[in-house]
């Protein structure tokens, strides 16, 4: 799941892959303990809309998602011409 997908990187860890799982994966469990939070602290009839994100948190996520995007540019294998 983490191995580079061109043939130069296939045996090594893709590092823009490993940080963007990790960024995700602590995103989502952050958003969960906030969900779990409010589920505990109100009342059912209290419960109309979801915990909003922080613009850092969001900032966070699209830099660590720019990033692998752009990492996706560089071509490491050379083709045959």
């Amino acid at each position: 799941m983490f191995q580079g997908d061109e043939v130069k990187t296939a045996g090594y860890v893709d590092m823009p892959k490993l940080q963007m799982f990790f960024f995700t994966l602590v995103g989502a469990v952050s958003y969960a303990m906030l969900l779990l939070e409010m589920f505990n602290s109100r009342p059912a009839q209290g419960l109309d809309q979801f915990p909003g994100l922080s613009q850092g948190f969001l900032t966070i996520l699209g830099i660590s998602h720019a990033g692998y995007l752009a990492s996706k540019t560089v071509e490491r294998t050379k083709t045959a011409d």
